[in-house]
């Protein structure tokens, strides 16, 4: 699996319905992939899919997802 550029990340999200699909540290997503769960964890709300963490985060645009290491 070829990992795009970080702008193609951002562009594309993550691909609907692929198994496998890897994220890559640090990448930041539009919407978090279906089946994701939210964790709480301390005082911080992660999401979880596949082993991969995601943190959200809030800019001009709403809310997007970082891959994070395991919190």
């Amino acid at each position: 699996l070829t990992i795009p550029c970080e702008m193609c990340i951002r562009d594309r999200g993550y691909a609907a319905g692929a198994e496998n699909t890897a994220y890559a540290m640090g990448a930041i997503y539009p919407t978090l992939p279906p089946g994701a769960a939210m964790q709480t964890i301390g005082n911080a709300t992660y999401y979880l899919y596949n082993g991969v963490w995601f943190s959200p985060a809030y800019g001009a645009n709403g809310v997007y997802y970082r891959v994070v290491p395991t919190p």
